[in-house]
């Protein structure tokens, strides 16, 4: 499927183009304005219609019944930095990122990443996390409960020596 988004978007610009009525002829010294007007214009269709592309085919991939998210996030009350980061669901590792210095700074600084969209059934089921940060390695698992539906779970680095490193709490999806 996402092979194809490209070509059906190319599809779709050149069905419009072909198709258009002819414009007005343009008045003398008017032409590179009418011309920047329309590409504009094109420019601002195809957006468009790359954001419903990516809609649908998250409502495709991840069925509204099965959609879960996840994002870490990070407390401004904490000092550090994290380096790196592996989530496991259920012993699959399914996202892994590595941090630059501002990409920890802006989750210091009360930012979230969304680090996973994927499908997963409603049930009880294990996240693992694996994080490098300024304090050493560290590793944490949980149970999450996944209701029906589409739900998020928050991961937050807590950057603080007397713990795992993070805290997890399942959120509804507010979509």
């Amino acid at each position: 499927m996402r092979n194809r988004l490209p070509w059906i978007a190319s599809a779709l610009v050149m069905a419009t183009t072909t198709f258009a009525q002819p414009a007005a002829p343009p008045a003398e010294g008017d032409g590179f304005e009418l011309l920047e007007r329309q590409i504009r214009s094109v420019k601002s269709d195809l957006l468009s219609l790359e954001a419903d592309m990516q809609m649908l085919e998250q409502d495709v991939l991840y069925p509204e019944a099965q959609r879960w998210t996840i994002f870490v996030s990070g407390p401004a009350t904490a000092r550090g930095r994290l380096y790196s980061l592996q989530i496991s669901v259920n012993g699959t590792v399914v996202a892994s990122h590595t941090y630059n210095e501002t990409q920890s700074q802006a989750l210091l600084d009360g930012g979230a990443h969304k680090i996973y969209t994927g499908a997963l059934p409603a049930g009880t089921h294990r996240v693992g996390i694996q994080a490098r940060d300024s304090l050493g390695e560290r590793q944490a698992a949980y149970q999450v409960e996944k209701a029906a539906g589409p739900q998020v779970l928050e991961l937050q680095w807590t950057a603080q020596p007397d713990n795992n490193g993070f805290q997890a709490k399942s959120l509804a999806d507010r979509s």
